[in-house]
């Protein structure tokens, strides 16, 4: 059994220290609840995989399990276990309508085909499973592309027609920002 390394990231308390100023607490709570779900399906579907952790990262945009899981669909099936896991929350929802809602905004979220999301890992690994990775790449790239365009626009048709203020390109602005970092990266 290989040993796991586990790193929490000077980012993680400034944003837990902003969280539990700005945020309802009963909602934070669903908030980290929902992720705590979120990443025991991603090590879930690594154990059943029988392939191992190697890093856990968790900083302040969430956390990172980084794992000696090949490319492919066994590494689709990891990305997508922890939306399904988040998704399986909405059982929940006359129990605890807070915690099914938080789980239903994080999955949908993380299913955006963006690089650094589960979406974007969910398609870089099905890609891979039939094409080599530099093609796979390129098409999860010009994906992403598209995605981000579209969420342009929807965030200015939201803030200027729909008058709904700046929440929707602050939001835009906070996953190009946190992409810009991914497309340089060589896989997603």
């Amino acid at each position: 059994m290989t040993k796991t390394s586990v790193q929490i990231l000077p980012g993680f308390f400034l944003t837990a220290a902003v969280a539990i100023l700005l945020i309802p607490f009963p909602w934070l709570f669903a908030w980290v609840l929902a992720a705590a779900v979120h990443e025991a399906f991603h090590l879930l579907a690594v154990i059943v995989f029988r392939y191992s952790v190697i890093s856990i990262t968790v900083g302040a945009a969430g956390a990172k399990i980084e794992t000696n899981m090949p490319q492919g669909l066994q590494m689709t099936a990891c990305a997508l276990a922890g939306p399904i896991g988040e998704l399986l929350l909405l059982f929940l929802l006359r129990l605890t309508p807070r915690l099914a809602l938080c789980g239903l905004i994080q999955s949908l979220y993380n299913l955006l085909p963006l690089c650094h999301l589960d979406g974007g890992r969910a398609l870089y690994g099905l890609l891979t499973a039939f094409l080599q990775p530099d093609t796979a790449r390129q098409i999860t790239v010009i994906v992403e592309r598209v995605i981000i365009f579209l969420l342009i626009v929807v965030a200015l048709y939201a803030a200027f027609v729909l008058r709904l203020g700046i929440i929707p390109l602050v939001f835009v602005t906070v996953l190009l920002f946190r992409n810009k970092k991914s497309l340089a990266k060589k896989d997603p």
